[in-house]
């Protein structure tokens, strides 16, 4: 898998916000991105979605 390149997707409920695009290119079935606190406390879900994988969610809390 070290040479995947698939088109992954973010989207992010809660008090923060994606910095930069939605979406991004696996380089060595690796990506990342920025996440900006919103101001408020409280939950935060990062939801991540492929064509090739299953979804993933990831549990953040702002204070």
């Amino acid at each position: 898998m070290r040479f995947l390149a698939d088109t992954v997707r973010f989207e992010v409920e809660g008090p923060a916000e994606i910095i930069g695009p939605d979406w991004s290119a696996l380089q060595g079935c690796s990506t990342g991105l920025w996440l900006r606190a919103a101001g408020d406390t409280g939950p935060i879900t990062l939801t991540v979605t492929s064509g090739r994988f299953h979804v993933a969610k990831i549990s953040l809390r702002a204070k």
